[in-house]
């Protein structure tokens, strides 16, 4: 299987507007997790994906809500394979992420983690939590998602667009990427993406 770039990829929250990245990542992998909130979800990307039950793909759902359970859970899931090359991570609460890759860590897994995290991460003077460091072994990444302007308006990112810059932000394996743009920061949309 040389023609693939990872032994094993996790993609946590990849259902909705990652769902292409995902599936690009999937077929990419000797073998995938994915893992999201809703079995409905899961079963929708592993149909994208054109997943079958033997190709070494794993759709689980699990709620990060809860982080203690979520992490042990997680402990659970790398015990009965491969600890993950590359992890994909948007998991709606900053500080969850380097939890995750400090777990990660403790196992002795190696790999490149990448956490999705929205516009305000790059907020004037905010600072994300766990900013881009290597947790031992684990190189971790922040992807900021930011947004468009355009003339005299501006607007959130597609689907489209965040898929193919978190690609790239893999693919170029810097400390951070900037989806879009985060400046001017008065310039951002109103509301929610």
């Amino acid at each position: 299987m040389s023609h693939l770039k990872y032994t094993h990829a996790l993609v946590i929250g990849g259902t909705g507007m990652l769902r292409r990245a995902s599936a690009v990542i999937a077929r990419q992998s000797e073998y995938f997790t994915a893992i999201a909130r809703t079995s409905a979800s899961l079963e929708t990307l592993a149909r994208e994906i054109g997943s079958s039950p033997t190709d070494g793909h794993s759709f689980v759902a699990l709620d990060w809500g809860k982080p203690d359970q979520f992490i042990s859970d997680l402990f659970r899931l790398f015990e009965q394979g491969d600890p993950p090359t590359l992890v994909l991570a948007w998991l709606h609460d900053a500080a969850l992420g380097p939890r995750v890759a400090t777990a990660l860590s403790s196992q002795g897994t190696h790999c490149d983690f990448f956490q999705i995290l929205g516009s305000s991460a790059a907020t004037p003077g905010a600072r994300a939590a766990g900013l881009t460091s290597e947790f031992g072994r684990v190189a971790h990444h922040q992807v900021i998602l930011g947004f468009k302007v355009e003339g005299a308006s501006s607007r959130w990112l597609t689907d489209e667009e965040v898929s193919s810059g978190v690609l790239e932000a893999i693919s170029m394996r810097q400390p951070t990427h900037v989806v879009g743009t985060t400046a001017p920061w008065e310039r951002r949309p109103k509301g929610t993406p």
